[in-house]
């Protein structure tokens, strides 16, 4: 699910990393990660009170997947993904491809970043009890 417009993201969020060509994936990754944090509360409609916390969530969140996905496909080796074996005897280097990258980025392997985008949820939305755990 989409929480935030590109309109929204350029105007009121003040973004520009992200392209309007990726907006609906990128964001749309970011709402899968705030419909997990939110045990899908957020999938019958954001609470009025919060509109503004889920949008800037959905923005912040949207320009580190794109800019982390931007930096595996310009890392300077030359491949479109990061190392992911190398061998040095017999010398020899395999490399992720974008998708595989992304794939473990989203699967919440890259623990920096899933730290980092944990950080942001708590940011805009840890004092709105959409977080919470258990039942109402």
């Amino acid at each position: 699910m989409i929480y935030a417009d590109y309109g929204y993201y350029q105007s009121a969020f003040g973004g520009s990393a992200v392209p309007e060509s990726s907006w609906n994936r990128t964001a749309g990754k970011a709402g899968d990660f705030l419909d997990a944090a939110t045990f899908g509360r957020l999938k019958s409609g954001v609470p009025e009170e919060y509109q503004e916390n889920v949008r800037r969530c959905t923005c912040e969140i949207s320009e580190y997947l794109y800019t982390y996905a931007e930096s595996l496909m310009k890392s300077g080796t030359g491949q479109a993904g990061a190392k992911s074996y190398e061998q040095i005897g017999a010398y020899s280097v395999n490399y992720a491809s974008v998708t595989d990258s992304i794939s473990a980025l989203l699967n919440g392997k890259p623990a920096g970043l899933d730290s980092l985008i944990h950080e942001i949820i708590m940011k805009h939305l840890g004092d709105t009890g959409l977080l919470y755990r258990g039942c109402g």
